[in-house]
């Protein structure tokens, strides 16, 4: 990606949804101000996230001192307080601007000289493989049963 003709933000916002492993609708949504580098988190308001309504409650992720480079490159792109703004407009990125980015970064690959070929996938996709990557590194089912 980091060679690829991707627009900064969209590289930006494909790393960030591999290291959270979050929608992409999240990271949309995410201000500026929810990110905390003293306290090394990220509090996803319960509006912007999937069970929020439920729940009523944040989620709060730990952010890793790797990233902080890589939040801080976003931010320096922002033109508003939205994490991910408009080109030239400070309001949030529109819903299906994701849409795009594999489409672009799949015909970069596959051109003149790498011609590298890659299936098909979507930005969510990516939340879906590491979501069931990490589920094998627990024992879900312990900690339901134990509480830990």
């Amino acid at each position: 990606m980091e060679n690829s003709r991707l627009w900064p933000k969209s590289r930006f916002l494909l790393e960030l949804c591999l290291f959270f492993g979050c929608r992409v609708g999240e990271l949309r949504l995410a201000k500026l101000e929810d990110f905390d580098f003293e306290k090394m988190t990220w509090t996803v308001p319960a509006e912007n996230h999937k069970t929020g309504a439920i729940t009523g409650k944040p989620l709060i992720r730990p952010i890793i001192p790797e990233i902080v480079p890589l939040l801080k490159a976003a931010m320096l792109h922002s033109r508003g307080t939205y994490l991910f703004t408009l080109r030239k407009d400070p309001k949030p990125m529109d819903s299906r601007s994701h849409i795009s980015i594999p489409y672009n970064l799949i015909a970069w690959l596959n051109a003149k000289p790498r011609k590298i070929e890659m299936q098909h996938w979507t930005v969510h996709d990516l939340r879906k493989t590491a979501r069931t990557n990490w589920s094998s590194l627990t024992r879900h089912h312990l900690r339901i049963v134990t509480g830990k």
